[in-house]
């Protein structure tokens, strides 16, 4: 975040502006931007100012690459607001009402977009290949299981049963052993008298 706001103050000062009041999306991914409630709190703020400046355009706007429909729709409450109100950023100043300003914006979008694909890509490849690592752990554990790391940033450890598997998760299985186990019983006991009856046929 300190990152980002040194990126403001330096489109403010490069393109001449104050910054009125600041919106902070911690925790917001690019394409999630438009949804959150600070978002919406910005475009009403957007109403008594000239245009919002952001520190990098994927921070504000980063559609999914495969629906290209999706690209305008970040843009459409601000257009909505009337006044050509502008964006600034690492790519300028842009005008949402300008068809050439428009199409960069499409343009650094969708590269946004094929770059967080890219990223999830890896992601996902990653996970598999540690997976495949017997002493790795990726994906949640049970209850009654946990996972020690072999020192504080690696992804290699030990599984050990925790208090919860040697008592609960024990005593339940135990029980349900039992109860299959006397089933089991009693369905010998029930089939016995059926091999009397069984048809037979004479030497």
């Amino acid at each position: 975040m300190e990152r980002q706001r040194q990126d403001i103050q330096l489109h403010a000062k490069t393109f001449n502006l104050s910054v009125v009041k600041e919106f902070p999306l911690e925790g917001i991914g690019g394409s999630h931007v438009q949804n959150s409630k600070t978002f919406r709190a910005m475009v009403q703020a957007l109403k008594t100012c000239d245009g919002i400046c952001f520190a990098t355009l994927d921070r504000f706007f980063r559609p999914d690459a495969t629906n290209i429909g999706q690209f305008g729709e970040a843009f459409k409450p601000i257009i909505a607001l009337g006044g050509n109100k502008k964006l600034f950023c690492e790519i300028g100043e842009l005008s949402l009402t300008d068809s050439n300003d428009f199409m960069k914006l499409i343009l650094w979008g969708s590269m946004a977009g094929f770059e967080k694909t890219r990223i999830k890509e890896r992601m996902t490849r990653g996970k598999d290949i540690l997976r495949a690592v017997p002493n790795a752990k990726i994906d949640p554990l049970l209850k009654g299981v946990e996972f020690v790391r072999d020192h504080e940033k690696a992804n290699t450890g030990t599984f050990h049963y925790t208090d919860y598997a040697h008592t609960t998760v024990k005593e339940a299985f135990m029980r349900v052993a039992g109860v299959q186990g006397r089933d089991h019983n009693r369905m010998s006991l029930s089939s016995a008298p059926n091999a009397a009856t069984a048809p037979a046929r004479k030497r």
